[in-house]
């Protein structure tokens, strides 16, 4: 079993919604308990989001659901057609989450005690329901509230320090392929969880001071750069796969510029993340010029055997594949310059600050 801090605040509003109706002498205090079961989200913004979605859904399903007992009665064809129209008119009102609205319509058309009338036991139902979305979105923003930021930027390192251990270990034949696709496959994963996270975390809305504001937006897009460049290192090391065996064709003299390069551009990768933790500084080592030096001994090596090599033979297929491997380590290389170029531009503007926390191991 796993016991998360969503499982742990999810129980939390579900009890503690339950406790607050109750003692103000709400006798539909389970209706509360109900609904704060799905107003626990994954951030605080979509908590946010939920809670007035369910507010505004609640107050349409609750007068459908008092209109229809007050003009017809509560049979259970029209708790049926009660349903329907509260359904259409959440879509009319672009309401997301339909389940919290039709619990109010059946907390409303379940059998009407005599001691109250239907207007008292509708408003009874739905101060349940609004005490449950309430007090989960509360539990939410102050027990424990997601952090995303750091969560996502120590992905980010673990899965490019992965990447590069295992680039590393099979360029110099430390690791054989299967070894290599393994972790390929299980990067993939983490890849999209590493989406997923950084969805969660640019959709955070902050209300401090302006500017708290700019420094954040700066921030969302320095991590988006940085996904971009972790994105492309994978992709360096998926092609590095699927071009094995022309790798092992060409000449030792390219296959050792490949090599060097791919390394050089992960170690400068590695330098601009060091740059980025807590004790790290922003001035990386490697210089562009170096890298520039080298991209362009790569490319002349290239294109030397690969007019060469169709001098022997017109139809060389390995030399037109390996085009893509040296357009993506181009590529690479660029965006890790454009990724510097952020990381710069932040600190101009922050340079008090980080542009993202990212721990020591």
């Amino acid at each position: 079993m796993i016991f998360g801090l969503r499982v742990i605040k999810t129980g939390m509003a579900i009890g503690l919604s339950m406790a607050i109706a109750s003692a103000l002498g709400n006798e539909a205090y389970i209706y509360a308990g109900l609904i704060a079961m799905f107003a626990v989200q994954p951030s605080i913004y979509r908590s946010y989001v939920i809670m007035f979605d369910q507010f505004k859904g609640n107050i349409v399903g609750a007068l459908v659901a008092t209109s229809i007992v007050l003009l017809v009665g509560n049979s259970f064809l029209m708790v049926s057609i009660a349903a329907m129209i509260t359904i259409s008119l959440c879509v009319r009102f672009h309401v997301m989450d339909k389940v919290p609205s039709l619990i109010t319509v059946v907390a409303i058309m379940e059998s009407n005690p005599g001691e109250y009338s239907t207007v008292e036991f509708a408003l009874i139902r739905f101060a349940a329901v609004t005490i449950g979305f309430f007090t989960a979105f509360f539990i939410n923003l102050f027990f424990f509230p997601p952090q995303h930021e750091k969560r996502l930027f120590a992905q980010i390192k673990e899965i490019n320090e992965t990447i590069h251990q295992q680039t590393e270990q099979y360029l110099h034949k430390l690791c054989t392929y299967l070894e290599l696709q393994q972790a390929a496959h299980t990067l993939e994963k983490k890849l999209n969880g590493l989406y997923t996270l950084y969805n969660f975390y640019a959709e955070e809305k902050h209300y401090y001071s302006k500017v708290r504001n700019q420094a954040r937006k700066r921030k969302i897009v320095f991590t988006k750069q940085l996904i971009q460049a972790t994105t492309l290192n994978n992709k360096l090391m998926k092609k590095i796969l699927h071009l094995e065996n022309d790798y092992h064709n060409i000449s030792g003299s390219l296959q050792e510029n490949i090599k060097t390069y791919i390394c050089t551009l992960q170690a400068y990768h590695k330098q601009l993340l060091q740059s980025c933790t807590l004790t790290g500084t922003h001035s990386p080592e490697l210089s562009l010029s170096h890298l520039e030096t080298l991209q362009t001994k790569l490319l002349n090596e290239y294109w030397q055997q690969t007019l060469n090599e169709q001098k022997q033979n017109p139809n060389v297929q390995s030399q037109i594949r390996l085009m893509s491997l040296v357009s993506l380590v181009t590529e690479y290389k660029e965006q890790l310059v454009h990724l510097e170029q952020v990381i710069h531009s932040y600190y101009i503007y922050h340079p008090d600050k980080k542009p993202v926390y990212i721990p020591e191991k």
